[in-house]
Formats: structure tokens, sequence, C-alpha cells
């Protein structure tokens, strides 16, 4: 008996004999079309190429079934193939397109692909070295669904049909798939079952919720290739150094003379591996053949993204302790830095960070800290990313203590605070810390224990809540929340930026002010920036830096820390 994890039920071997008898009939009807297919393209070639009319079109596209149904019929989609111009094809890359909305556009000049990933970019230096394109537009049953977000069967169906079809339209070429950016982990989590595939290249793959992924059981070589310079939010490098190490593929870094520093993944970016074309097919090329590549392809000489690096902690536990990650982000240079040690907030059970293990980090927030020359540190806590431990997500609203919560979350985080007073890159001296929403109400509250080193402390939307939203409108009062406010100043020292808006999902205008006025009454010292309602919900405000950045860069002074110039960062234009 054989099982199938795509089916609800068991397969008896008959039902695969049968499968397997099915597939090759359909092989043989898919000859007699593309013999047919064949006469009328070199018909149409011979007159594109006679005297008066244009040169025979780049890209060929042509319709191949998926073999579905769906309620308007058969399902098929687009298929562009883009080959050698002597037509000695030595190898075919399958590049799925990561989009759910067809790419193949027509335009005066023929069929042009919309897309700005390295595949189709260079699918003219490919041919030059015998290796056609193949790009596959979703299928019209789609309906502008990604890869990620359609039925792994469906998937899988799909590109078991194109690759029976360039298989049988190219009998004896090698058809390997080519992925980029987020489609990489869907195809990935199919490729075992699909038939015909020679290898696996992933261009600047999207893992970022892929860390607990098994992909032992791809029995063809994969290839990694990534920018670890690049700052592209979406597709980090640790985690493709990560997965290459836990999978075994192997991994070749694109490396550039220097980092970017406008973060963006569009087609000028070294997430695309902009200008490394010749290079990038001269890699395909000897990995297609199977010959020995190199360790990097690019400039010799590799920054990466801010000297990201991950590292695990431990705090105690009831039995023993527990290993908790976290993520640092250096500025150049050798320091030692200043260091922001950015709290998150509540994490929900469904939250990718839970559910799939995503590393915490927030890279809106900090680049704002790293342009100012600040080292950032995001702790993990227990049961988020890769953190060891349970989800702290059981606090009650009625709590007998305000800083009852603030207290037992920064029980993670003090631990990850000695440990950086260690490192030789950071100024023991110079601690900021921050978060939001729970992140930035814990932070408050470490500001009040008076941990050495700390200098302050930037409070983007945190508190308590007596309930899941400021009803009542803006004078409603959350007397829990002002009560810790004022707890937390009668024994903080260091000064506070407290970051609001009038249109917090969680917080009243009345809270907030009031907020501010017992913590200064108390004893405490801060800065309210209580910002006008802005567009969405104004809890989120921390991403939306061009509204508090003049502020932060007053308050960083305010305590010793002089912002970096333009000139001192590097920076071609503010970020």
């Amino acid at each position: 008996m054989v099982w199938s994890a795509w089916q609800d039920g068991p397969v008896s071997n008959r039902g695969v004999f049968n499968k397997k008898l099915q597939r090759a009939w359909h092989r043989v009807f898919l000859a007699l079309l593309l013999i047919v297919a064949a006469m009328t393209v070199q018909a149409e070639t011979l007159a594109e190429t006679q005297p008066g009319n244009a040169r025979p079109l780049a890209w060929q596209i042509d319709p191949v079934s998926t073999g579905r149904q769906s309620e308007a019929g058969e399902v098929k989609l687009n298929l562009a193939i883009h080959l050698p111009a002597d037509g000695k094809i030595r190898h075919i890359v399958l590049y799925p397109s990561p989009n759910g909305q067809p790419a193949i556009k027509s335009t005066a000049g023929g069929p042009h692909i919309d897309l700005n990933g390295p595949w189709i970019r260079t699918s003219a230096v490919l041919e030059q070295k015998g290796i056609a394109v193949a790009f596959a537009d979703p299928p019209d049953d789609a309906a502008g669904h990604m890869p990620e977000n359609r039925p792994p069967l469906s998937l899988r169906r799909d590109l078991q049909a194109v690759l029976d079809y360039l298989t049988t339209r190219y009998p004896g070429v090698p058809v390997s798939l080519g992925l980029f950016a987020g489609e990489a982990v869907p195809v990935l989590d199919v490729v075992s079952r699909l038939e015909g595939v020679h290898g696996v290249i992933v261009a600047s793959g999207g893992f970022l919720k892929a860390r607990t992924k098994d992909w032992h059981g791809i029995k063809t070589p994969v290839l990694l290739i990534h920018a670890p310079g690049a700052q592209c939010d979406a597709a980090p490098y640790p985690e493709a150094e990560y997965l290459a190490r836990l999978n075994g593929f192997a991994l070749v870094q694109a490396r550039y003379p220097h980092r970017e520093w406008k973060p963006g993944c569009g087609k000028d970016s070294q997430h695309v591996l902009a200008a490394l074309d010749e290079e990038f097919a001269a890699l395909v090329a000897r990995w297609l053949d199977g010959a020995a590549v190199a360790a990097f392809i690019g400039h010799g000489d590799m920054l990466p993204a801010w000297h990201e690096e991950i590292v695990h902690y431990a705090v105690p536990a009831v039995l023993g302790h527990v290993e908790l990650e976290m993520t640092l982000l250096f500025p150049d240079g050798t320091g030692p830095f200043p260091l922001l040690v950015f709290n998150h907030g509540d994490m929900e059970l469904d939250s990718p960070h839970v559910r799939d293990k995503q590393r915490f980090r927030d890279m809106i927030v900090a680049r704002e800290f790293l342009y100012h020359g600040i080292a950032v540190a995001f702790p993990s806590r227990q049961g988020v990313g890769l953190s060891e431990g349970g989800l702290q997500n059981h606090f009650s609203i009625n709590d007998a203590a305000p800083l009852y919560k603030a207290k037992a979350q920064s029980a993670d985080i003090v631990p990850a605070i000695d440990y950086l007073k260690t490192r030789k890159e950071i100024d023991p001296g110079r601690i900021i810390l921050s978060g939001q929403s729970a992140g930035g109400y814990c932070a408050m509250y470490l500001a009040g224990i008076n941990l050495p080193g700390v200098i302050g402390v930037v409070n983007f939307s945190g508190g308590r809540t007596t309930n899941k939203t400021a009803s009542g409108g803006p004078e409603y009062r959350n007397q829990m929340m002002i009560d810790g406010f004022a707890e937390v100043g009668k024994t903080a020292q260091v000064p506070a930026l407290l970051v609001f808006t009038e249109n917090d999902s969680r917080y009243s205008a009345n809270t907030i002010q009031s907020s501010q006025d017992a913590f200064v009454s108390a004893g405490g010292k801060s800065t309210l920036l209580l910002l006008p309602p802005i567009a969405g919900d104004g809890h989120f405000v921390f991403h939306q830096p061009q509204l508090w950045r003049a502020a932060l860069s007053k308050y960083l002074g305010d305590i010793g820390i002089r912002p970096l110039s333009q000139q001192e960062r590097g920076v071609q234009a503010d970020p």
C-alpha cells in the first residue's frame, strides 16, 4: 500500500500503475500536438523572416493544458520560451511566475514579460550559453493568488504539466527549475513529488517563514544564490544561509562592492542581482553542467547588510533554563557602539513569528537607529521565532498590579541586556530601551528599575489596556495604564520619549496624556509626541518614521548621542 500526502487516503499499487499509464498516453498525445504546432510555428517563422517582415519574436508563447478542470472548463496557462538563436539547447530553465496575475504582455514589438527578477532579465545572456528560459504564467484559474496561497496539489499538477510539455517537446534536454523570491518556498515544498527535474536554482529566496522547513526529501541538487548586502526586508540573507546549512543546499553569495543603503526589492536592487548578469549566467551554466562553482560571484570583498548576526542567550526556567533567539545589527565600524534594545509587542498564536517561527527583526525601526551609529538588538521572548519556552499570552485585564505584565515580560529581556554588555562591539554605558505596544510598556518598566548603563527609553505606543479598544471615545480614561506610568515615574532616572497618536486603537487620547502627566508628576522626565490621527491604526505609528524622525534625533542629542551627518552615514538620500 502506498500513501499519498496529497490525497485523502491510501492509493493502491494498481492505482499508481494506472496513473503512470495515463501519463504515458498523455505524453504521446502531447507529441502529436507538438508536431502540428512545430509545423505551424515553422511556417510563421519563415513568413516573418521574409524580406519586409520583422525578426522572429524573442519569446514564443505556447498554451499548455494543466490537466485540471475548473467551473469554466479546462485549466490552461501560457508558457513563454526564450530559445537560443542557433537552436542548440543544452539546458532549459523553467521559471514559474512568482505572482498571481499574468505577466506576459502583448506589445507592438512582440510579447513582453513584465517582471523584474533575474531570470527574465538575463534570458538573452543565458541564451548565448545554450540555456533556454521558459516562463510559466499563472494558470487561468489562479484568480490573483500568489503561489504561496494556492493549493499545493494544484501547484504541483501545473508544474508537472509544464515539465511534461517541455520534456516531450525537447527530448533529451534537461529541465531545471529557476525560482525567485516568494515562490521559492511553495515550489520547494512540492519539488520532491515532481518528475523530470534536473536541478533547482533559487535566486534571492524569500525564506522568512521557512525556518522550520525540512526539504531533505528533495533528491535533485538545489543551489541558492543570495546577496548578503541586499536591503530587501522580505528576503534577508541569514535565512538563506540557515536553510542551506539545514537542508544541505549549495549557497553562492552575490557580492557587491558596497552594501545597499536604500531599502527595497526593486529592479535596481541587489535583491534582483542587478548588474551581475554575466556573472549570474556563467554561474548558472557551470552549475547546470555539473561543474564546480565558486563560493561567490561579483566583488571579491563582502559587505553584509548591517553586519547582521543571530545569537542565543539563556534565561532561567522552571527546570534549568531556556535558550532565546536574538538578532543583532551593527553599523559600520568597530565600535563600541551605543545600543538600542527593542522589545516586541504581544504575539498571537497565528502570528507568523509563532506559527512559522519567523525571526523577529523590524528593519523600519532598526534603520532609524543604525543611521545614527547605534547598534540594534531584537530579543525574541519565549515562544517567538526559534526561542524555546511557551508563549506568554495569558495576561488578564484583571491583573492586580498595573505593571504585572511588563514585569513578567522583562524576565526575558534583562538576561539579553546582560549578554549584550559582554560584547566588545557594544558600549555597556550607553543603552537605550525601546519597544512597541506591550514591548514599549515593558521598556518603561525596565527604565523604572534603573539597570546600570541605561541612558534612555523610547516608547512606541506602549501601555496596558482595560479593553481591546479605546471605546468610550477620546475622553475614555484607562486608570490601569495611568497608574502604571505613575509607578514607573517614581523611580525612573532616565528621560523617556513617548510616541503615540490620537487614533490609537488601544488607548484614548485622554489616557495617553494623563499617563504622561502622571509619569512627570511622580518625578519622571519624558517628552510626549502625541501625533494627530494618522491613516489606519495609530497604534502602529512606529512604522511611519517620517512622523517621529525629527523628535528622535533631538532626543538622541539630548541624551548625548550626536546624530550622524548624511556624509558620515554614507547615505545618498534620506531613508
